[in-house]
């Protein structure tokens, strides 16, 4: 299943009235990658239960939620070709510098190999991102931050190794 970016213009106005609706756009130094998304409360334990195969994947996700990825991506999903994939540790930071004019988030995702990834992030509005980009790149070269010249993004990074690990586990011809 391969989803297409999201043309926010394409999004339909009435998925707005929910809480847990988000139009975003990430963008870093040479690429802008806009995303629509549809949270929803979910019940205590639930994510737990799917990961330690108690519960079917399909009940992570809500009647809307599932008209949602219909409606943007154009296809139903069938979870029973869904597999759960991890486990992944992530802690996540917010933090002001006074050499930097904007508020700061570091997310540290780790995978059960021991290899990390950091990611950190500003959020500005649209007007303003070209020369937040800008001015952020420079504030972490003075700080010393390395950067990572592939420019993975963290859910890439861990999607392709535990797919990877998947596949190894599954007989020739079925895909992850």
């Amino acid at each position: 299943m391969k989803f297409r970016p999201v043309d926010p213009a394409g999004v339909p106005t009435s998925w707005r009235k929910y809480a847990g609706f988000k139009l975003e756009a990430d963008a870093s130094e040479t690429a802008v990658v806009k995303s629509a998304s549809l949270t929803m409360p979910m019940e205590k334990g639930l994510i737990k239960q799917v990961a330690a195969g108690g519960e079917n994947i399909a009940r992570l996700f809500t009647r809307e939620q599932e008209d949602f990825l219909d409606s943007i991506g154009k296809q139903r999903i069938d979870y029973n070709t869904l597999s759960v994939l991890g486990p992944l540790q992530a802690h996540r930071w917010t933090f002001e510098d006074p050499a930097c004019p904007w508020r700061m988030t570091a997310e540290l995702w780790q995978r059960e190999d021991g290899a990390r990834l950091m990611e950190v992030s500003i959020k500005t509005p649209v007007i303003q991102a070209a020369g937040a980009i800008a001015g952020f790149m420079a504030f972490l070269a003075e700080a010393g931050a390395g950067q990572d010249l592939k420019q993975q993004t963290k859910t890439r990074w861990a999607l392709q190794h535990y797919a990877e690990l998947l596949r190894k586990k599954k007989p020739t011809g079925n895909r992850a």
